[in-house]
C-alpha cells in the first residue's frame, strides 16, 4: 500500500502521552494549563475502535486497525462497512485518514467490536437490522499522492476542513483551542461524552512512537467525586 514511496499499510499508529505513575503534580492544573497555554488543539474523542484507511498510489484500499493479529499482520476489513464504500471510492489516489468507527446511538467500543469483530456476512446484517457503523475522520496521513508524515498537526488538521465532504456515515473531526477548547471539554463531559484528544499543534506525527507531552487524551483526570448526604 504505497504512497509516495511509503508503506502505510505498515505505518504504526502513533500513541498517546500519559502522565507517569510518579507524577505528583496536579493532573487537572497541569491540563488546563496545556489547554490555556494555546500550544494544542483538541477534538472529541469518540469511544469506537480506531482504524486506518489507505488508498494507495494505484487505488488500491484498505481499513486497518491498530494492531497486528496473532498472524503478525493487518487484518482488512473494508468489506466489513459497505456503506461508506462510495465515499472511499471518491478520494484521491493517494491517500491515508485516521479515524474512529463508532455507533452514535450506542457509543461504546464493545459496540463497535459485536460488528468489527465478527465475520464479514454477520457484519454486515447487523448493520442493516440495526444501526450503521459511523466514520469519525481526525487525522490525516496523506492526500492525493502526498505524505503529510512530516507536516505538523496544526496543517493536517486545518486541511482536513478543505477536504470534508457530506456523508450519512462520515463524520469530521473539529478542533478548538485555548477558552474554547476548555469549554468544549466542559461540555462534552456535562454530556457523559468520552472526553478529547488534544496535539501540540507545531508538532508532527511520530509513527509507533509516543513523545512526551506531544498529545493527550483527557477524560478521567477531570471527573470528580462529590460528597453528599441524602435524606429522604
Amino acid at each position: 500500500m504505497l504512497i509516495n514511496g511509503v508503506d502505510f499499510k505498515e505505518l504504526e499508529c502513533q500513541k498517546y502521552w500519559t502522565f507517569t505513575s510518579s507524577f505528583k503534580g496536579d493532573k487537572k492544573a497541569e491540563i488546563r494549563n496545556m489547554i490555556f497555554s494555546g500550544e494544542y488543539l483538541g477534538s472529541r474523542k469518540r469511544d469506537g475502535a480506531l482504524y486506518k484507511f489507505v488508498k494507495d498510489d494505484e487505488g488500491n484500499m484498505g481499513l486497518y486497525g491498530r494492531s497486528k493479529g496473532v498472524s503478525g499482520d493487518y487484518s482488512e476489513k473494508l468489506a466489513w462497512i459497505p456503506h461508506l464504500h462510495d465515499f472511499f471510492e471518491s478520494l484521491p489516489n493517494g491517500t491515508c485518514f485516521l479515524g474512529e468507527l463508532y455507533l452514535p446511538h450506542n457509543e461504546k467500543s464493545t459496540g463497535t467490536t459485536t460488528i468489527m469483530g465478527c465475520l464479514v456476512e454477520k457484519a454486515i446484517q447487523r448493520q442493516q437490522s440495526g444501526e450503521p457503523l459511523t466514520y469519525y475522520i481526525f487525522d490525516v496521513l496523506a492526500y492525493d499522492g502526498k505524505s503529510l508524515v512530516k507536516e505538523t498537526a496544526q496543517y493536517r488538521f486545518s486541511l482536513l476542513d478543505y477536504i470534508k465532504v457530506n456523508h450519512p456515515n462520515i463524520e469530521w473531526a473539529t478542533y478548538y483551542k485555548g477558552e474554547e477548547l476548555w469549554n468544549e471539554l466542559n461540555h462534552i463531559l456535562e454530556e457523559g461524552g468520552e472526553g478529547i484528544v488534544i496535539t501540540k499543534a507545531n508538532t508532527c506525527y511520530q509513527p509507533g512512537k509516543r513523545p512526551a507531552r506531544q498529545t493527550l487524551k483527557v477524560k478521567k483526570e477531570l471527573q470528580e467525586n462529590v460528597d453528599c448526604i441524602i435524606v429522604g
